[in-house]
């Protein structure tokens, strides 16, 4: 038995885990991987909470792995969802070959490894 959810359902199961900007960035995610894949992943918001943490910058991330070099090195490890940010995300699209990925994003979302 699958549960479909739309953008209101999953950010009302998942809030207080994540930011909002957070959330939207994971739903879209989650939508791109059911498609990549051809087939419906099951919600589960436990899940979803006990796998992935939110950090709000590489630099956070490299306090609870200092292994980690950049967000690259970071996507070697797991699963690895940029959350745009909204005020640079046009900059970057325009002059992507002056910034590596983490340099315009509001914050990271990973899988725990």
């Amino acid at each position: 038995m699958k549960t479909s959810v739309n953008t209101y359902e999953f950010h009302d199961a998942l809030k207080g885990h994540f930011s909002y900007e957070g959330l939207n960035a994971l739903f879209e995610y989650f939508e791109e991987l059911e498609e990549d894949m051809g087939y419906e992943i099951d919600f589960d918001p436990i899940a979803i909470r006990c796998e992935y943490t939110e950090y709000d910058s590489l630099k956070a991330v490299q306090e609870d792995y200092p292994d980690i070099e950049s967000v690259e090195h970071l996507m070697d490890y797991g699963n690895v969802v940029v959350i745009p940010n909204p005020y640079w995300a046009g900059f970057l699209k325009e002059f992507p070959q002056f910034y590596g990925s983490d340099f315009c994003s509001a914050g990271l979302i990973v899988t725990q490894f």
